[in-house]
């Protein structure tokens, strides 16, 4: 499946564009703020039908407006149309509309490499996000497991006696454990493609990255019953601290070149090479999940990488099956890959030359 056509409206600084896509490479150029990354933005929104982490409605809604709309044609593998879109009304009661296929994607941009050189927060995303598209069951069980630690930490903080905290914990214990189980499930998927990319990447550097258990120690726990007991056991711990030590929003990666950490040893050119495996791994593993390429959207990333992994990426792109949409402030040479330009000035896409 693929775009044939996209509208937005009231979306970030775009306040209507209509945007015309190939199958094969699209590179929309302009200068910086004239709209460019806030339609790869909504693209992404349509595509998934969910926001990128970190994201939510009063970020997306164009100033002054009560409502955005991203709606896009796709083509189906039988060569038909069908419609997708996605929209919010804000207001008392807000309402969200999603309609039509999901499309996998995959997003890669300068602000990538915080999933290397930033906090446990940005590892966990970077798994929930994959989690959430090959599993439809793992993002509301991480919704009700963030409400329980939330109402937690909250009791904790007021002093409420046991008995009205043991509901949460029971959450924590049931709803925790399979998140750990989805996330262990995506990160056995994604590590084989992390390695080989990073191999191909960087001949003489060895790469090692660790699922770690938010509050546990020693051996992965994946059982409920298991959970529960270490939750009691730092229970009095979690009384004395005020806050939750034990569940999946305590969650990281642990990422370590020549077995030292990747996030304070390596150079800021070995932890990009790291962030593109791992973004190229989520390519490989839609692929083989969906049966079929996902969208790839490079966010102004060429700037930002040397000849080697640039090379790497036109592979990816040279594909007759691959779409691919590019932000970029010049038109640069992308070799084999045939692109079609767009140039971008107020929020308006005409095709350029």
């Amino acid at each position: 499946m693929w775009l044939r056509r996209l509208r937005i409206r009231h979306f970030r600084n775009i306040e209507d564009a209509e945007i015309d896509l190939v199958r094969g490479v699209n590179v929309w150029i302009g200068d910086n703020g004239h709209g460019k990354t806030s339609a790869l933005q909504a693209l992404h929104v349509l595509a998934e039908h969910r926001y990128p982490p970190g994201i939510g409605d009063m970020d997306v809604v164009q100033w002054n407006a009560p409502w955005m709309e991203v709606r896009a044609v796709m083509v189906t593998a039988e060569d038909t149309e069908v419609v997708s879109r996605y929209g919010v009304a804000l207001g008392e009661s807000r309402r969200r509309v999603r309609e039509g296929p999901i499309l996998p994607a995959v997003w890669f941009g300068p602000a990538d490499l915080s999933t290397v050189k930033g906090g446990p927060g940005e590892r966990r995303d970077f798994l929930s996000q994959v989690a959430a598209t090959l599993y439809p069951r793992y993002s509301p069980l991480l919704r009700r497991l963030e409400r329980a630690v939330m109402q937690k930490n909250r009791g904790l903080r007021e002093h409420w006696p046991s008995p009205a905290l043991d509901s949460f914990n029971e959450i924590v214990a049931t709803t925790g454990a399979t998140v750990w189980q989805l996330r262990k499930a995506t990160l056995d998927r994604l590590l084989p493609h992390i390695y080989a990319i990073h191999r191909q990447l960087s001949e003489t550097s060895s790469l090692a990255i660790q699922f770690q258990q938010g509050g546990m120690e020693g051996d992965l726990v994946l059982e409920a019953e298991e959970v529960r007991r270490r939750l009691n056991a730092r229970f009095g711990e979690e009384r004395q601290r005020m806050v939750s030590l034990v569940g999946p929003h305590r969650d990281d990666l642990g990422v370590e070149l020549d077995q030292h950490s990747a996030r304070t040893y390596a150079s800021q050119g070995q932890q990009r090479t790291i962030a593109l495996a791992m973004k190229l791994a989520i390519y490989h593993v839609y692929e083989e999940f969906f049966q079929a390429p996902p969208l790839v959207m490079l966010d102004d990333v060429f700037s930002e990488l040397d000849g080697r992994r640039r090379a790497l990426i036109l592979e990816y792109m040279a594909r007759h099956d691959q779409q691919t949409v590019i932000t970029d402030t010049e038109p640069r040479d992308l070799g084999t890959c045939h692109p079609t330009f767009y140039r971008v000035v107020q929020g308006v896409f005409q095709p350029w030359p």
